[in-house]
């Protein structure tokens, strides 16, 4: 879809590192956050951790697949927004849907002759 060269096992591997070092990082600035004192600092460090675990996922695909700046981000942030795009237009959906069964009564009633 981008261009890519790179085959599924490097792109797996090298993913599968980055994420895995991210989330293994950020399990104690997990529970710091719940002490009053220290939790907004475990809060800063823990996002600056996630924000570099996203650099190292970029950095993966990029190398996994020989492909530019451009397209390694594309392809880092694209399925975020697609499942945000999905969850937007399904909540939509049902928003919509719940409010137009709150008129129903009123468009029946308009149907009635007295």
């Amino acid at each position: 879809m981008l261009g890519g060269k790179g085959d599924f096992t490097t792109h797996a591997y090298l993913v599968a590192l980055s994420i895995a070092s991210a989330i293994v990082a950020t399990i104690p600035f997990v529970f710091l956050e719940l002490v009053p004192c220290i939790g907004i600092f475990a809060a800063a460090v823990r996002t600056v951790i996630i924000l570099y675990g996203l650099y190292l996922q970029y950095k993966a695909i990029k190398t996994a697949h020989s492909i530019g700046t451009v397209q390694a981000v594309v392809a880092l942030f694209m399925p975020h927004i697609v499942i945000v795009a999905i969850v937007l237009i399904l909540w939509l959906l049902i928003y919509f849907g719940l409010l137009s069964l709150a008129f129903l009564p009123i468009f029946a009633q308009a149907g009635t002759v007295n």
